[in-house]
């Protein structure tokens, strides 16, 4: 994994637990994906098997929020290397 640090710009975790483990390998490289919702940067994505009847509905939309973020990012990232 210490080789996807220099591989790759952006690392997403989708849980503190992931990004510890990120940060462990390697050290301020790894950011959460909800931090690109716009929302709360300290939010897990929840497992959506434990979510209820909704659990699945709740994560997609977090997941969509967080993506649309990201994708600003990217573009904004390619266009102004």
């Amino acid at each position: 994994m210490p080789e996807d640090a220099a591989a790759f710009d952006i690392i997403v975790a989708m849980d503190e637990g992931n990004l510890m483990e990120l940060n462990d390998l390697m050290p301020g490289r790894a950011v959460k994906y909800m931090s690109f919702a716009g929302g709360d940067e300290n939010t897990d994505v929840p497992d959506p098997y434990y979510g209820g009847p909704n659990g699945f509905e709740i994560v997609l939309d977090m997941i969509e929020d967080a993506s649309a973020g990201l994708l600003s990012v990217v573009r904004e990232r390619i266009a102004n290397p």
